[in-house]
């Protein structure tokens, strides 16, 4: 019955990737040009998504120029974006791209990847984001690893009266864990409808 019950969908997105049917998007990235499609980036990352069809979109977003990515730490970020795996490597290949791969990722908080272990892995629980070094965020901050950054991004919006702040801690901790979690949820409910 589970065989009969498993998603057809990273199976197809990727199809969709690899023939390029569709694409409405070209990038750009160290000389070499990629297809994609706008809807699935969007949906997979809210980063992806202020940039395409947000009102900080540029003119033209049906071609992109990106700078400071090498081609094959974009191809492989697309195969995971569209798929949910990544692309079919070796360890010393995967070792080699991990940081980069990572951190490409994390520019654009695409939600659940992660480097445990040595291994480059599906970050579904809060676990893994307590375990993953963290790279700089947009505005260039660090944190020692994923979850404090989660933590600390929370804190750009929301502040607490003095006094609060062991009792808001405590509850930024629950809210936190539980964001980590939704995001995997949504991320993929938005990729399927």
């Amino acid at each position: 019955m589970a065989d009969v019950l498993q998603s057809f969908l990273p199976k197809d997105l990727g199809r969709l990737l690899a023939t390029k049917e569709g694409a409405d998007v070209d990038f750009e990235v160290g000389g070499m040009v990629f297809a994609a499609h706008r809807c699935v980036l969007a949906a997979r990352s809210p980063v992806s998504k202020a940039d395409l069809f947000g009102p900080t979109m540029e003119e033209n977003t049906s071609y992109i120029r990106i700078n400071d990515m090498n081609a094959e730490t974009f191809q492989a970020l697309l195969h995971y974006i569209y798929t949910d795996s990544l692309p079919d490597m070796n360890d010393q290949e995967v070792g080699a791209m991990a940081h980069h791969l990572l951190s490409a990722a994390d520019r654009i908080h695409f939600p659940g990847l992660v480097e445990r272990g040595g291994r480059v892995e599906p970050a579904y629980t809060w676990d893994h984001y307590v375990a993953a070094d963290d790279f700089a965020d947009r505005e260039n901050r660090s944190f020692p690893n994923k979850a404090l950054q989660v933590k600390g991004e929370l804190w750009d919006f929301y502040r607490c009266q003095e006094g609060f702040e062991a009792r808001v801690n405590a509850i930024c901790d629950e809210v936190a864990k539980k964001l980590v979690k939704d995001m995997h949820y949504e991320s993929r409910i938005q990729a399927i409808i």
